[in-house]
């Protein structure tokens, strides 16, 4: 099966000289969304290669799109505000060379450990760092989630690897 390639690219959403950012999904960078209709606040977006698309709030809608129309394979991954920070990004970085990346392109490992929503054709995960937690689907603001460990969310963005 021939593996298709990601339309999620860095710096997807992010204005600069040569390009205007996209528009896929509906989504805007550095978007302001209502509080009723937010479903993440300030977020930080990444690809499955931890390459960050841009950041915003993201409304519910924006979910349903993603689930709705992503392809096999390519992962949209929100972190919390400051997990997106460039010093959060440069403090890891410092504290383990060989693992994070800096700036714009913290890379795999960096995302997989601090996912909290991950969303991937047809389902939207929501990260429990909890060691104690339940299994199985939750609703974060009307959209259904499937809860999984961080664990489980390192094996799908490093090893491609869906929880069960």
């Amino acid at each position: 099966m021939k593996k298709t390639t990601s339309r999620l690219t860095k710096g997807l959403y992010e204005w600069n000289r040569k390009k205007k950012p996209s528009n896929l999904f509906g989504i805007s960078f550095g978007a302001i969304v209502p509080r009723d209709f937010r479903f993440a606040k300030n977020a930080g977006w990444y690809n499955e290669n931890g390459e960050e698309l841009g950041r915003g709030d993201l409304a519910g809608t924006h979910i349903e799109r993603l689930r709705n129309e992503l392809l096999d394979g390519e992962l949209f991954i929100i972190l919390y505000e400051s997990d997106s920070w460039e010093k959060t990004i440069e403090e890891a970085h410092k504290r383990n060379p060989k693992k994070v990346g800096k700036g714009k392109v913290p890379g795999k490992h960096y995302v997989a450990t601090r996912a909290w929503i991950i969303v991937a054709k047809n389902i939207v995960y929501e990260v429990q760092d909890s060691a104690i937690f339940l299994k199985g689907m939750g609703i974060r603001n009307g959209i259904r989630t499937k809860i999984i460990s961080r664990q489980e969310a390192y094996e799908l963005i490093l090893k491609n690897k869906k929880p069960e």
